[in-house]
């Protein structure tokens, strides 16, 4: 086992990224865009049109909406359903879950997360639930697909509308049904570290032909092509170039999912039995996408926390990220909100010990073994390692 560099140990000369977008063949990709240059129609054309085709049979759902990014996606859905007065979503969540509904003047009610999956806990959002409560936000965190029977029976006894937040989960299926079937809405992002990706992106995936109607036009400042706006919309077109990438990309997913699956079956293996090393608990009938590798650093019995262990790997050019921290709970600019106020221990007990290790698709075995090797390593001399950061702090 090689020392750590923390320790002295020699200083790899390599960088892990913690991700890094897998891409089609260039030549193929050059190839048509040579001919989306010769017809100069640059956006809102026939690559768009067949991503969203694309995509729509993939899913297996009767529409499909592409948009400038997954974020304008949230924003106009949430408009579009009507949202209003209060909206629940997790805790533990990227912050433009929350954006969105703020952008609508929505009250964000935050619910508290299961430490187990890391996704909202539905129990936890039915003692939450208050009238004014028009909907809920659930949110697939890294892949990993909500409870949708807890949030059903939530939405059914009280009435809420569902958009979820899917931006991770573009190939997450629920036993035979894929991620975009479940809510009103489901919207994806395709940015670079999404395991399918267009450069910048997103889709919404509705079975509602109104809905998807009434995006398209949202998606171009509310203009239906008369320029007699029929609401305030955004410039939330997808261009050409985006569109024939994402194109590309999504017909290599199932196999870049089938990558991930193996590279996590190889990271749980190397990392069973280090003691304070826990996993993300995936349902048994849920396939995710596994957009990142979360682990769980129990510092008692690790020996160092998260936030060290992170440290003391990118000594070693493994880099990692603790997401998403701080909660939307603890960040200065949003926590004096009504409904973010209260305790989210589950959500607090997460962002202490979750720490994401590498994960792409193109990664190789060699690779997952150093990060395996790395994490062993420091775990064997923790009480060194942590007094080496103290040294440099």
């Amino acid at each position: 086992m090689s020392r750590p560099a923390i320790l002295g140990g020699a200083v790899p000369q390599t960088v892990l990224p913690i991700s890094q977008p897998t891409l089609p063949d260039y030549d193929r990709y050059a190839s048509a865009l040579s001919e989306i240059f010769e017809s100069r129609q640059l956006t809102n054309d026939r690559w768009v049109a067949r991503l969203e085709e694309t995509a729509a049979g993939y899913l297996g759902v009767p529409e499909v909406v592409a948009l400038g990014n997954a974020t304008s996606g949230l924003i106009l859905v949430a408009k579009l359903l009507g949202l209003s007065g209060k909206v629940m979503l997790p805790s533990f969540t990227f912050p433009a879950t929350l954006h969105a509904l703020l952008w609508n003047g929505i009250e964000p009610v935050l619910v508290d997360c299961d430490p187990e999956s890391f996704n909202i806990d539905p129990i936890d959002a039915a003692r939450r639930w208050s009238p004014g409560v028009s909907g809920i936000f659930p949110v697939y965190i890294f892949g990993n697909a909500p409870d949708w029977d807890g949030i059903e029976q939530l939405r059914s006894s009280r009435g809420l509308k569902a958009l979820s937040d899917a931006a991770h989960a573009l190939g997450t299926r629920v036993g035979d049904k894929m991620a975009g079937s479940f809510a009103e809405a489901e919207v994806f992002s395709l940015a670079p570290t999404k395991v399918t990706v267009s450069g910048e992106g997103g889709l919404v995936a509705t079975r509602d032909a109104s809905l998807a109607r009434e995006l398209r036009i949202a998606r171009n400042y509310g203009n239906p092509g008369d320029y007699d706006c029929l609401f305030a919309g955004l410039n939330a077109r997808q261009s050409e170039l985006h569109a024939l990438l994402g194109v590309f990309s999504l017909e290599q997913t199932e196999t870049h999912i089938a990558r991930r699956d193996a590279i996590v079956r190889r990271y749980r293996s190397g990392l069973a039995g280090v003691p304070g090393v826990r996993f993300q608990r995936i349902a048994e009938n849920c396939r995710s996408t596994h957009n990142y590798f979360a682990v769980r650093i129990e510092a008692l019995a690790f020996g160092l926390t998260n936030a060290e262990l992170r440290s003391a790997l990118e000594a070693d050019q493994i880099r990692t990220k603790i997401y998403f921290y701080p909660p939307l709970h603890r960040q200065s600019r949003f926590r004096h909100l009504p409904g973010l106020e209260g305790s989210y221990p589950n959500t607090d007990r997460v962002c202490a010990e979750v720490l994401c290790l590498p994960l792409y698709s193109h990664m190789r075995d060699g690779e997952v073994d150093r990060v395996v090797e790395a994490v062993r390593s420091l775990q064997s001399e923790a009480p060194q390692v942590r007094a080496a950061l103290k040294g440099k702090s």
